[in-house]
């Protein structure tokens, strides 16, 4: 058996579990929690401007930044330095 005798089947095959990996990656994004995504780049944001200030940053759990954005505290935006 030689090289060329296996190249239809590997590139059928590649082509095959790249098509279930980018199926699979689809699937996964659709039924992700998007209410989520205010309070993760909040954090997300406030770990990047305690990290240049040098301050230490506050260590919420996501679950508490979540209430804290349910409870209406306004959730300052990327540069907007947060009202004390």
């Amino acid at each position: 058996m030689e090289v060329g005798d296996l190249m239809p089947v590997v590139t059928i095959g590649g082509a095959l579990v790249l098509g279930l990996v980018l199926a699979y990656a689809m699937i996964r994004n659709a039924r992700r929690d998007r209410s989520k995504d205010a309070v993760t780049e909040a954090a997300t944001r406030e770990l990047y401007d305690k990290s240049v200030s040098g301050e230490p940053a506050r260590d919420n759990s996501p679950e508490d930044r979540l209430e804290e954005v349910k409870s209406g505290e306004r959730v300052p935006r990327y540069g907007e330095s947060p009202r004390a």
